[in-house]
C-alpha cells in the first residue's frame, strides 16, 4: 500500500530552518527534502485514465502527498524548462574539455527553450493563431538548425549552397518545379504547404516554366474525373503552386482540408452556372 513511511524535521539549525525529510513509497521509495513544507497530509486527486475492461476513459481517484502537489503546481515552470531543454540537447554527445563549454552550451539551450515559449505565446495569445497550425518543438529546433547551417556568409551574399530556410520553403515557380497538392501537403500543422496560411503576403505571378499549367487545387478536388482546369492560371510567389483565380483566395484562407475541398467545389458550381 502506498503511503508516507517516514518523516523527520531538523530543528535548531539557523542556516537550514524548517528542513523536513520524508519518504513516500510509490512503485519504489521516493525521498524528499523541503524547507517550505508546513504540514504532511494526503489530499485526494482525480485524473482521467483509460479502463481496458470498460474500454473507455474513466475518472481515477488517488492520494498524493500535499507537499508534492504544492511543488508540482508551484515550481514556476522550472522542471518544464528542464524537460524542454533535455528533449533535444545539443551537448549530450560532447566531452567538455573546457569548463566553460558546459556553461556556454547551457546558455544556448536555455535561449532556444525561451525562444520556443515566446513563439507559442505570441502566436496563441497575441495573434490568436490556431494551436494546430504552430510548429512542434522538434520542427522549431529543426528550422533554427537549418537556418544556422544555411545562412549567408559574413559579407551577406548568398550562394547556391548557402540559401536560407525561407528561400528553400518559399521558392518561386520560376526557380523549381511546382509543389504537389494533396491531403498531406495541405495539412495546416505538418503539411509541406502549411505556409499558405501564414501572415506573409502572397502575390499572384505568371510563370513560364510550364507552357500549359493547370490549377493544382482543381486537379486535387477532381482526381477521379481527371479534369484539368487550364483557364486563368496564375502561380503563388510564396507557395510555389499553380492556381486558378477562383481557388487563389480559399487556398490561402481555409485551413481545414475538408472545408477547402467543399469550398472549391462550390466555387466551381457557381462558375458553371
Amino acid at each position: 500500500m502506498r503511503g508516507l513511511t517516514k518523516a523527520a524535521v531538523l530543528e535548531g539549525d539557523a542556516e537550514c530552518p524548517n528542513l523536513v525529510a520524508f519518504s513516500v513509497y510509490d512503485t519504489k521509495p521516493v525521498h524528499f527534502l523541503s524547507m517550505s513544507c508546513t504540514e504532511l497530509k494526503w489530499i485526494e486527486k482525480v485524473k482521467i485514465v483509460f479502463d481496458k475492461k470498460e474500454e473507455k476513459r474513466v475518472q481515477l481517484r488517488f492520494l498524493r502527498c500535499k507537499v508534492n502537489d504544492d511543488y508540482n503546481n508551484g515550481m514556476n515552470g522550472v522542471d518544464m524548462a528542464d524537460q524542454l531543454r533535455g528533449s533535444y540537447r545539443i551537448d549530450r554527445w560532447m566531452r567538455k574539455r573546457k569548463w566553460w563549454w558546459a556553461i556556454w552550451m547551457w546558455g544556448i539551450q536555455v535561449l532556444l527553450v525561451n525562444a520556443y515559449v515566446l513563439y507559442k505565446t505570441a502566436h496563441l495569445y497575441m495573434w490568436k493563431k490556431n494551436k494546430k497550425s504552430l510548429m512542434s518543438h522538434y520542427e522549431f529546433r529543426r528550422q533554427i538548425a537549418l537556418a544556422w547551417l544555411l545562412s549567408g556568409d559574413e559579407t551577406g551574399s548568398k550562394s547556391k549552397r548557402t540559401r536560407t530556410v525561407s528561400d528553400m520553403s518559399t521558392a518561386t515557380p520560376s526557380s523549381n518545379k511546382s509543389k504537389k497538392v494533396s491531403n498531406a501537403s495541405l495539412d495546416p500543422s505538418n503539411g509541406a504547404l502549411r505556409m499558405r496560411l501564414d501572415d506573409d503576403q502572397h502575390f499572384p505571378i505568371f510563370s513560364t516554366i510550364t507552357k500549359r499549367p493547370c490549377c493544382s487545387l482543381c486537379r486535387w478536388v477532381e482526381q477521379e474525373k481527371d479534369i484539368k482546369n487550364r483557364s486563368g492560371i496564375i502561380a503563388c510567389d510564396k507557395c510555389n503552386v499553380f492556381l486558378c483565380i477562383g481557388c487563389f483566395k480559399p487556398f490561402h484562407t481555409v485551413s481545414s482540408v475538408s472545408k477547402l475541398r467543399s469550398e472549391v467545389l462550390k466555387n466551381k458550381q457557381v462558375s458553371k452556372e
